[in-house]
């Protein structure tokens, strides 16, 4: 019913309008505005009461919005609707008025009075408890409307938009998270399905397994021209065919297959109904009319993908070789990971004796009293040594101590020739790997072959005619020299990027925000600027250059083509390009270096014009810097461990004490005295140890234990007064005995237990909780700085080793690598020498005391003529410690970033005010590989070099790999974007350096196991040491006849040299087997006959196109290349042929012309073939057929 009908409200059926008041309160906001707009819509904007047009037709009074609604805190303008228009006030017009209203602070007084209510009804009404009800509701949501209004100044909320504003500028769109969701699906790593499932389900399938059912169909579907690879029983009738291709899959289910002579019926998976693969009507989701940029939709059309083929990788079951779809080198890092996992681990249980004999030494009663190793020193070779200058045995006994040592001597080595043999192995094992990868893996490097010192006037027709002599030729592609602009281009795609923002920012305001005007006013002015001198620039690289050429890359129409392209041209022989024959010189003149193609996305567009002495020039200044810089860290790596050689050694104090031989309190008794008497006690110890050190003590001081005879004749000496301390001179006077350093090694001593017994309390004074009433926190700040150099040297390590990496590939950027591979392989090599210098070169030299070095600052200085026990509690327990810090802050740290990445785009994703942004944030990170295969490396090196003196450091490294490799297959298929297509050039740096470890073992085994207080059986090497006499001292690291004269020693010596005579040999095996053995020849012969041999087991490539099967991008164009297409002009790159593309007819005739010259070749081998095979089979089946054979030949 109308508004007109209702006249007074007192005469409508009560428990109607109960009914309809209570629907009203529940409609929710967004209702109310609806219905209001509606009104507004059927008013046609005019005033006055509500007319019959206000019944909505349901026969209810739908027109009559809340009246709660229009209050001043819960109107419509709490929603960003203003209240004023004339729709509203008619409509509160036609209303009863039970309560006063009020509309931005104006009263309704025009609004005319319902018949039937008072004024002073309506007072009373709000005296009532229903006004008070109201009046707090409205007081609610007033403070709601407030709040709104604060989060929607900081940006919190959106605002709602106003549309009578008067802003007619580009309308703000919210970036679509379902948008930024499909762009990550695209360029994060995700798995891409070969092909579709076909199902077959027939009883004639039970007595058959999968296998044998591949084996039943495989000749049939191949006869179809239908590639199948794996068949799957599903169950007792049903066996489902994996992976076939979009173009196989519908010929497979019109035709089924024939098991066991009864059809069986195929039913291929359906996809979803929209771009059912590659239609006749849609390619990539374009019609067939549809105008195709050149050179860009046609690859990406090309190698298009169902977006139900594309699914996250399963962590479970994804290994090595299925993350050999992202690249052979992504594949061959992890196999590495699990490699060295197994290997190490291997070694840890071989080693194991090892381990528990210095454990059981270490742990002994005896030493844990002398606290002479502590932590990380106690399963070291420093256990062994105690225990010999102890007089005390190994656990099997004092009289085996020689023996035992001999064995593990003896084991050391053997797993050292043990490495060496799995590291050859792991390339064998590699190798196959990556051949298997790559039969899986079908991408462009298996058609292509990249050219350089082309001439600067070719053309892609032309050098597509020369190659077309070895095969068909798919496309051409020329890549011209865009370093000089490239830079310019890149800042350009930012600035565009950033403009998009501005303006984005700036339309979200409606024009409001004036600051983000201006920006976008000096941002334009700059990018004209940058505009006219991209052009100049553009225009002076072509009059300088002339758009050279700078690499070719020519893709064949088959794999075969492309051997037979690598055999007639020997990619990468430098004698092969010198003398080139002139049938395979371009123009008969040019001298083409040929090499495999890299993978398209591997390819570094702005480095190909450096090369030759360029690129060696560059390359050499890059290894200046990187060497300088290796001096600075280590510098500092040196200053803090030379800070932490100064410190005096820690000792036992409560043995030395209970017997007499150093009783600190009595020669010092401060624990007496207090306040003035206490400290000056305690300056007597500190100047008395500040005359000493670890090295002039070592006759008192040695293996954390005092050496030196009673010094209770020091017990209750008078203090000595302080201006005695030092002579007229201001030399030291000499203490309380001038004659020898037993007083002053014995502060030192007292220094170390004074200390470490009172760590609670000074860390109280510390912290300022209490005051050093007594002078011992003044004495103990030394011991404190100590015991943190101890640790913060190993993290300052373990942080300066992570920010190597950023160093390490600024200079190789600067190396300008013509592929992604390549950067990251030199990425590895120097960072790998970085972090082995740092965490294990550098400490053992600090702490080292050579005397014909000393010159050396900082350098061959330290404390330690030999490998004492005091060097493995200092020494080794660094190394160990760096070593197990960066096992946990490699992954850990890689882990955060990932993280981070996830926590920002919780955090940021709605302060995103473009689709890029949002995008950005939901791409994973990079995935570095050049600095994961560094780390690895390291720590593998310094675990098998040190593994005999710290046999633990194995098995911590062991544990390293195992969580390497969790953490990277983790990090990789869900944090992070699609890596380049590695090759496996950090896998042959990986294999190139690993032997190198072993040897490294068996020297620092040898030096080692033979230092004094090892227990070892004598032997003499005459020849050898009157060899090394000449530069051997009496004592010390350089006492050879020492060395020696000791079996430990000779075993190492001599297993070192066979291993050397035996790697010689190896790297030199094809001329010695050629020299041995006839047979040996023929061998080798053979084995490079087979690497030469063709295959025909990967498809033509414009198969692979075709079908989705391809592998990365589908072609070197750099408009296909996501990474460059968004900022370098597709110019860039000259191309000639390509999938739907018309080849040049100079190939066609070449390839007639060939296949006429093939025709003819195949005929003759066919006829040699037959006789061959028709003489063979004569003198198999009968002697005299042979000798008709052999009459008729003659």
């Amino acid at each position: 019913m109308s508004d007109v009908e209702l006249g007074d409200v007192g005469g409508e059926d009560p428990q109607e309008e109960k009914r309809r008041r209570k629907k009203k309160k529940h409609r929710t906001p967004e209702e109310r505005e609806d219905r209001r707009r509606q009104k507004e819509a059927s008013e046609g904007g005019g005033g006055g009461g509500g007319g019959d047009d206000a019944d909505d037709g349901n026969g209810e009074d739908e027109e009559n919005l809340d009246e709660k609604s229009f209050s001043p805190a819960k109107g419509p303008k709490s929603f960003g609707v203003s209240t004023k228009s004339p729709s509203a006030r008619s409509e509160m017009s036609s209303k009863s008025a039970k309560e006063p209203r009020e509309e931005d602070g104006e009263d309704g007084d025009d609004e005319p009075h319902v018949s039937g209510v008072s004024k002073k009804s309506m007072t009373t009404s709000r005296k009532s408890k229903k006004g008070y009800l109201n009046r707090t509701r409205a007081l609610l949501n007033s403070s709601i409307a407030f709040v709104k209004t604060g989060l929607y100044k900081v940006g919190v909320l959106a605002k709602p938009i106003d549309p009578n504003d008067g802003y007619t500028g580009e309308v703000w769109v919210k970036p679509s998270r379902a948008v930024a969701k499909k762009h990550a699906r695209d360029t994060n790593v995700m798995q891409i399905r070969a092909g579709i499932n076909v199902y077959m389900d027939n009883p004639a399938l039970e007595p058959f397994d999968g296998d044998e059912i591949f084996a039943e169909i495989y000749a049939q579907c191949e006869r179809k021209g239908i590639s199948i690879n794996k068949v799957v029983k599903t169950g007792p009738f049903t066996a489902t065919i994996e992976d076939v291709a979009l173009s196989s899959a519908g010929d497979l289910e019109q035709q089924g297959v024939l098991i066991a002579g009864i059809r069986v019926t195929c039913v291929k998976e359906q996809l979803s109904s929209e771009l059912e693969g590659h239609d006749d009507d849609k390619v990539g989701g374009k019609t067939k009319g549809a105008k195709k940029k050149e050179g860009e939709d046609r690859d990406v059309e090309a190698n298009f993908i169902h977006p139900d083929l594309i699914r996250p990788y399963n962590l479970r079951s994804t290994g090595p070789n299925e993350l050999g779809e992202l690249g052979v080198g992504i594949g061959l890092y992890f196999h590495s990971l699990l490699w060295g996992a197994r290997v190490l681990g291997l070694l840890s249980v071989v080693g194991c004796f090892t381990l528990i004999t210095y454990l059981l030494a270490g742990l002994s009663s005896a030493q844990i009293d002398s606290e002479s190793l502590t932590w990380f020193a106690i399963p070291t070779l420093g256990a062994v040594i105690w225990t010999e200058e102890n007089a005390s045995g190994l656990f099997l006994g004092k009289s085996m101590n020689k023996i035992v040592m001999l064995i593990i001597t003896s084991v050391e080595c053997l797993m050292a020739i043990g490495f060496i043999y799995l590291v050859k192995k792991m390339k064998r094992d590699q190798s196959v790997a990556i051949d298997a990868m790559d039969v899986s893996n079908i991408s462009l490097q298996d058609y292509a072959v990249k050219v350089d010192y082309l001439p600067r006037d070719v053309t892609a027709e032309e050098l597509g005619t020369f190659f077309s002599k070895f095969g068909k030729v798919h496309q051409v592609t020329l890549g011209t020299d865009v370093s000089g602009v490239i830079g310019k281009h890149r800042r350009r795609g930012e600035m565009v990027n950033t403009r998009e923002e501005l303006g984005a920012k700036f339309a979200k305001s409606r024009g409001k925000n004036f600051i983000v005007g201006e920006q976008i006013r000096v941002h334009d002015k700059a990018m004209q600027q940058l505009e006219k001198a991209l052009v100049e620039a553009t225009n002076n690289a072509r009059a300088e250059r002339g758009n050279r050429v700078t690499s070719a890359f020519v893709t064949f129409e088959t794999e075969d083509s492309r051997k037979a392209c690598e055999k007639k041209m020997k990619p990468g022989s430098t004698m092969a390009w010198l003398f080139r024959r002139k049938k395979y010189k371009f123009r008969e003149t040019y001298r083409l270096w040929i090499n495999r193609a890299p993978e398209a996305s591997d390819i570094l567009w702005e480095n190909l014009a450096v090369d030759g002495a360029v690129g060696a020039t560059r390359r050499f200044f890059s290894w200046i810097f990187m060497t300088i810089l290796l001096v600075c860290t280590c510098a500092m790596v040196v200053l803090a461990e030379s800070a932490q050689s100064t410190v005096p050694p820690a000792i036992a104090c409560d043995a030395p004490a209970a017997s007499g031989a150093l009783d600190c309190d009595a020669i010092w008794p401060a624990v007496n005295a207090t306040g003035q008497n206490s400290s000056l006690i305690l300056l007597e110890v500190r100047e008395m140890m500040d005359q000493v050190d670890a090295v002039t003590c070592v006759d008192y001081v040695s293996g954390g234990q005092w050496k030196g005879t009673d010094l209770n004749t020091y017990d209750g000496v008078s203090r000595i007064d302080s201006e005695s301390w030092y002579n007229a001179d201001g030399t030291w006077a000499g203490g309380f005995d001038a004659n020898t350093l037993r007083d002053e090694c014995s502060a030192m001593a007292c220094f170390d237990c004074f200390c470490k017994t009172r760590v609670a309390s000074l860390v109280l004074i510390g912290v300022g909780f209490t005051e050093d009433t007594d002078g011992y926190y003044a004495l103990c700040e030394t011991y404190f700085a100590g015991q943190f150099y101890g640790v913060a040297t190993s993290g300052f390590t373990a942080v300066l080793n992570i920010a190597l990496g950023t160093f390490t590939r600024v200079f190789s950027n600067f190396e300008k690598h013509h592929t992604k591979s390549g950067l990251e392989s030199s990425v590895s090599v120097k960072l790998f020498l970085a972090l082995v210098v740092n965490s294990a070169l550098i400490p053992v030299l600090v702490f080292a005391k050579i005397s014909k070095f000393d010159f050396i600052p900082y350098l061959f200085a330290g404390p330690y003529e030999d490998f004492v026990v005091d060097w493995y509690q200092t020494v080794s327990s660094t190394l160990s410690t760096t070593l197990v810090v960066n096992a946990c802050v490699f992954p850990l740290t890689a882990l955060g970033y990932a993280g981070w990445a996830s926590l920002k785009r919780v955090l940021f994703a709605g302060s995103c005010v473009t689709q890029r942004q949002l995008n950005n944030l939901h791409s994973g990170s990079s995935f570095d590989l050049s600095e994961r295969y560094a780390q690895l490396l390291a720590m593998m090196f310094v675990a098998i070099c040190f593994q005999a003196a710290m046999p633990a450091l194995v098995p911590v490294t062991a544990g390293f790999c195992l969580v390497a490799y969790h953490e990277a297959k983790y990090t990789l298929l869900r944090h992070s974007k699609k890596p380049p297509a590695y090759d496996e050039t950090m896998a042959r740096f990986f294999w190139a350096f690993a032997p190198s470890a072993a040897f490294c073992k068996l020297f620092v085994t040898l030096w080692m196991v033979s230092a004094e207080g090892v227990p070892s059986f004598g032997a003499t090497v005459e020849p050898l040491v009157d060899v090394l006499e000449p530069i051997s001292e009496t004592s010390g690291q350089f006492s050879f006849a020492t060395r020696f004269t000791t079996l430990n020693g000779a075993v190492a010596f001599f297993t070192a040299l066979i291993v050397v005579l035996l790697t010689v040999l190896n790297q030199n095996r094809v001329f010695v087997m050629k020299f041995v053995s006839k047979f040996g020849a023929s061998f080798v012969m053979q084995t490079g006959t087979d690497e030469d041999e063709l295959s025909n087991n990967v498809p033509d490539i414009s198969i692979a196109l075709s079908d989705g099967i391809l592998k990365g991008l589908a072609g070197y164009m750099i408009a296909s290349n996501p990474e460059y297409n968004a900022f370098v002009p597709p110019s860039a790159t000259i191309g000639a042929g390509g999938l739907n593309q018309p080849k040049p007819a100079e190939w066609e005739a070449v390839m007639q012309s060939m296949s006429a010259a093939e025709e003819e070749r195949m005929r003759v081998e066919m006829k040699k073939m037959t006789a061959t095979f028709v003489e063979e089979a004569g003198v198999e089946y009968g002697g005299g057929m042979g000798d008709v054979f052999k009459k008729k030949k003659k």
